[in-house]
């Protein structure tokens, strides 16, 4: 299944249905991705890959009442969220487009994203592409996850579902939540599309879910290689209850041993942090559109 049809059934509708609980579990991510940025009143911010909406809104604010925020992404359903939660903001709009393809006009001081721009089959491509939406001297900065190893919240139900359906394939470049892991490849990634004094910086971010144990097991399963092994493999409805229990024990657990040794995990069986790293990539957009593609 490709991206696109990914994000138009399921997932996306998966991600509509959790978005309270995703959006609670995202916000130091948000604000992370707020604060790189460094938006400045009057600003034009484009949101890659917006989701629900809270980034784009969050860009908004940020803009004040004379900077506008749009939000861009390829998924109907959380288009039709994002606008229904969005109400009538007078300087937040959104548009259904595919990144990598869009014929952006010149038009925005910044483009960010919050998780969004993994999911790209050429990234070098669609960072050239979308540079074109920048004006001269404009920016871009985006949060993006590292390795796998490196967050709890992704390797904990992986482990749950691999064992009962075998290793996963290896977490390569490819598109998906941990594409941007390997800083070095990014760094080449992003001159080549047309971006200067390119940096990412390591970061490490607490990440605290909402709900009970089962709401925290059913969310992590839901998103990230976890989901992707599940639909990949289509477990039996059998096995998919042997992974949501071994899911639910694994974070109950992580819990129990936070609690002893003084993690900030959580004490209780109602949340759990996970001190998770992510990546701030930010680049510097070249003067001219028409450099954007070497």
């Amino acid at each position: 299944e490709s991206e696109s049809a990914a994000w138009n059934n399921e997932r996306g509708r998966g991600w509509v249905r959790d978005h309270v609980l995703m959006d609670a579990l995202m916000a130091p991510i948000l604000d992370l991705t707020i604060t790189a940025a460094r938006l400045s009143p009057a600003e034009a911010v484009l949101d890659i890959g917006c989701g629900a909406r809270a980034t784009t809104q969050a860009a908004a604010r940020a803009g004040g009442p004379r900077g506008r925020a749009g939000g861009l992404d390829i998924s109907v359903p959380l288009l039709d969220h994002a606008r229904s939660l969005a109400g009538q903001a007078g300087n937040v709009s959104f548009l259904r487009a595919d990144a990598q393809t869009h014929p952006f006009a010149q038009e925005f001081d910044v483009l960010i994203s919050r998780f969004g721009v993994q999911f790209f089959d050429n990234p070098t491509a669609a960072f050239a592409n979308m540079a074109r939406a920048l004006r001269p001297g404009g920016r871009l900065s985006v949060v993006a996850g590292a390795g796998i190893d490196l967050n709890p919240f992704f390797s904990l139900p992986l482990r749950a579902a691999e064992r009962w359906l075998g290793p996963a394939a290896a977490i390569g470049h490819g598109p998906g939540p941990l594409a941007f892991a390997d800083v070095g490849r990014i760094e080449g990634v992003l001159p080549a599309a047309g971006f200067a004094d390119v940096a990412g910086t390591p970061t490490d971010t607490w990440l605290t879910p909402r709900g009970t144990v089962d709401d925290v097991a059913e969310l992590a399963l839901n998103s990230g290689p976890a989901a992707r092994l599940i639909a990949t493999q289509g477990p039996s409805a059998g096995d998919l209850a042997e992974i949501r229990r071994a899911c639910r024990d694994a974070v109950h657990c992580q819990i129990a041993q936070a609690a002893v040794q003084g993690l900030p995990w959580g004490v209780s069986e109602s949340a759990f942090s996970a001190l998770d790293r992510h990546h701030v990539y930010q680049y510097r957009a070249f003067g001219a559109p028409s450099l954007a593609l070497k």
